[in-house]
């Protein structure tokens, strides 16, 4: 018998894996969007000690979250074809004196402004 659970689970863990790979060429990296995390958060992942996984329901909320977020950038990405303004969508941010990683989710220039959006 089908258990959809289980197969939802499993295919959530092969996007998280996927998304891990995009990442392996900067292990030893902090990412940006943690900086205002714990020290000991921040600690253990350059220990490379990693938490355990979510359960399954929280992975899926986390999922619904990404699924909204993708749907957010596509809608600017066509938006940005007739707006005046420049917009950057994922525009990836990078210091590597620190070791940092990042991206901005949605970025506008505009008259020589930026604005994180």
């Amino acid at each position: 018998m089908l258990d959809l659970e289980r197969v939802y689970a499993d295919f959530i863990d092969s996007h998280r894996e996927d998304h891990g790979r995009k990442y392996e060429k900067y292990e030893g990296w902090f990412g940006a969007s943690s900086a205002g995390h714990c020290f000991k958060k921040q600690y253990y992942k350059h220990l490379n000690i990693e938490p355990q996984g979510f359960s399954d329901r929280v992975a899926r909320l986390l999922r619904l979250g990404t699924i909204v977020h993708e749907d957010v950038a596509k809608a600017v990405k066509l938006y940005r074809k007739t707006s005046e303004s420049k917009l950057y969508v994922e525009k990836q941010v990078k210091i590597p004196r620190l070791k940092v990683l990042g991206h901005i989710d949605i970025l506008e220039q505009e008259n020589g402004i930026f604005k994180s959006i």
